[in-house]
């Protein structure tokens, strides 16, 4: 899986309020600008085999769906 797709497609906008805010496509070099401003938060929800494997953007929330706990 390509760096930028991953960048753009995971992350999730600081919420200012309780509606959630409209979906927004980001280019890789904006979610990265975004995310160094502290403005979004980047959560990535590979498996620890894949972040092994490629490596984790700095400053992402690694989070694993497959974790038995996940829900909780």
């Amino acid at each position: 899986m390509n760096i930028q797709s991953i960048l753009a497609a995971m992350f999730s906008l600081k919420g200012e309020s309780q509606s959630a805010p409209p979906v927004r496509r980001l280019s890789a070099r904006e979610a990265h600008d975004r995310l160094s401003a502290g403005e979004i938060t980047l959560i990535d929800v590979r498996t620890p085999q894949e972040w092994r494997e490629t490596g984790t953007a700095p400053g992402a929330h690694r989070i694993t769906l497959q974790d038995k706990d996940f829900l909780k």
